[in-house]
């Protein structure tokens, strides 16, 4: 990663300088330093910006998406290993393709569900969509707030 990659990548976060310091765990001179290339970028920097996208990208509003739904495992260690497709398709944003992968999931045999971004980059893989899937179960069944019981007061 260089300057221009550090600014590209604030710029697509729409971040100014002191939030980006912010987000890295930085100052903002460390930040203005990189940015004016006087020091060079770590590489826990770069990996950082990368999952701060990632994360970003996981925002119910981005999209559009495209939802992957296989029918074996995925082994990303062999390039060459070929799998069955049983659900593709481009979604307008992440809340859409999160609520048609959890309706595939509880009604196919599903092995690996991936939702990605237009460029191909993962946003969700199987393990975060499943805690997702739990994350939104359990808030529609927790009590309301202010109650004891569960029943709603008032």
């Amino acid at each position: 990663m260089d300057l221009w990659d550090l600014k590209k990548w604030r710029k697509k976060l729409a971040l100014n300088q002191s939030e980006a310091a912010e987000k890295l765990g930085v100052g903002r001179g460390a930040l203005q330093n990189w940015e004016r290339d006087f020091r060079p970028i770590p590489k826990t920097v770069e990996l950082a910006c990368e999952e701060l996208v990632r994360l970003a990208h996981q925002a119910p509003e981005f999209g559009p998406v495209l939802l992957v739904s296989t029918s074996e495992k995925v082994v990303q260690q062999d390039p060459h290993v070929q799998v069955s497709l049983s659900h593709l398709g481009f979604y307008e944003n992440n809340e859409v393709a999160i609520e048609v992968a959890r309706k595939l999931k509880a009604h196919s045999t599903t092995a690996d569900l991936l939702v990605m971004s237009a460029d191909g980059t993962i946003i969700w893989d199987t393990p975060e969509l499943r805690e997702e899937f739990n994350r939104r179960c359990n808030q529609s069944i927790e009590p309301e707030a202010g109650s004891s019981n569960g029943e709603p007061t008032g």
